[in-house]
């Protein structure tokens, strides 16, 4: 049972993860009116550090979007 359990907590995890890459990609990219999100305001949105958004960000010009999408 706690194998089970333990196993859904890190499937959990990786999902949240994935979820917030490509939100962070999807914000990035997206256009509105008085220009585009800056990090921080990503960051503050995911409730994460604008460190995280900026290394998302960068990866993904280097590598494209599917590294920045898988673990």
């Amino acid at each position: 049972m706690q194998k089970h359990l333990n196993r859904i907590r890190i499937l959990r995890s990786i999902d949240q993860y994935l979820l917030h890459r490509a939100q962070i990609l999807l914000w990035e990219d997206e256009e509105r009116s008085n220009g585009r999100l800056s990090d921080v305001e990503i960051a503050e949105r995911l409730q994460v550090h604008a460190n995280i958004v900026h290394f998302v960000r960068k990866r993904f010009a280097e590598q494209g979007l599917q590294p920045r999408l898988e673990r």
